[in-house]
């Protein structure tokens, strides 16, 4: 059978023999899939989403991949002192999908502190952030924000295209090996 490609399908780096689990980019959910449409457990979602597209504004559209990122961050509402911690899930150059267990609602804008490793040392990196979607988490206590950014200085908007290029060369070189491994068996 003729493979076809989805361009949705992100690596989900948990994809082990047999199990197949990626990471649907069409609606931020994990999906039991090797990102072959011709076995989508999403059709109908596809199909809307298309459907969309072709009527929808242009500037509207993701032009940026994301990425899975799973790091610690801090966030504060705009105007306030109190802040509180979460999960970074994954994220672009123009936006952040991220877990937390305070409920906050859509247009708040927060300052967010994302914190990695950077070889044997932590460094952090700034955006400024307005929450675009909510949902309550499916499989945890608490919620999943989409968050758009807005403002991003000129160092930390390196070290985000850094952090991402890391995490894309991560996902080739995970993709290599499962190639790899499936050719030997």
């Amino acid at each position: 059978m003729l493979r076809r490609p989805c361009s949705f399908y992100r690596d989900s780096g948990s994809v082990r023999a047999g199990q197949g689990v990626g990471y649907c980019d069409l609606d931020n959910r994990p999906a039991v899939c090797d990102g072959d449409l011709s076995f989508c457990e999403k059709p109908s979602d596809l199909k809307n989403h298309q459907d969309q597209q072709r009527g929808e504004n242009p500037r509207n559209r993701r032009y940026q991949a994301r990425f899975d990122l799973d790091l610690p961050m801090e966030y504060q509402a705009l105007g306030t002192l109190k802040a509180f911690g979460g999960i970074a899930i994954d994220g672009s150059e123009e936006g952040l999908l991220i877990f937390s267990t305070k409920e906050m609602f859509v247009g708040a804008m927060l300052k967010i502190t994302i914190f990695f490793p950077t070889g044997y040392a932590l460094d952090s990196l700034e955006v400024k952030a307005e929450i675009t979607h909510r949902e309550e988490g499916l499989t945890r206590k608490g919620y999943e924000y989409a968050l758009r950014i807005v403002r991003v200085g000129q160092a930390d908007l390196k070290k985000l295209r850094g952090l991402l290029s890391g995490r894309l060369a991560q996902e080739e070189a995970s993709r290599e090996y499962l190639l790899e491994l499936s050719a030997e068996a």
